[in-house]
């Protein structure tokens, strides 16, 4: 992931990669309760949005395993189907916890090194 980081923070700059860094720090927890939430009455639209936008900052910040997940609830939602999804989201929910861990090593890093 620290390859991604560096990658993002080369094209985009340091401040950008720090925001999309915090950004998913501070709402990937939020997105992913949301979304059990909107389980529990069927709203497979709002899945769709917080998944969509999971996956984006995944792919961003070079979580692989979170970026697929997300896609596979993502298009599970646009199919309207959702037999399976609250085990996706639990599983994803895992794979964004050691996501966010590292993730909260690596803002250390970016915050600290003349190189970022």
């Amino acid at each position: 992931m620290q390859g991604a980081l560096l990658r993002l923070k080369k094209m985009a700059g340091s401040e950008t990669a720090l925001e999309l860094l915090d950004r998913f720090l501070e709402e990937s927890p939020e997105r992913l309760e949301a979304c059990l939430e909107a389980l529990k009455t069927g709203d497979l639209d709002t899945i769709q949005r917080h998944l969509h936008r999971i996956r984006g900052d995944a792919g961003w910040l070079g979580a692989k395993e979170v970026q697929d997940l997300a896609g596979v609830g993502e298009n599970l939602a646009v199919e309207g189907k959702s037999e399976g999804m609250e085990a996706l989201l639990q599983d994803l929910s895992g794979h964004c916890y050691n996501v966010c861990q590292e993730l909260h090593r690596e803002r250390t890093v970016l915050l600290g090194s003349k190189e970022l």
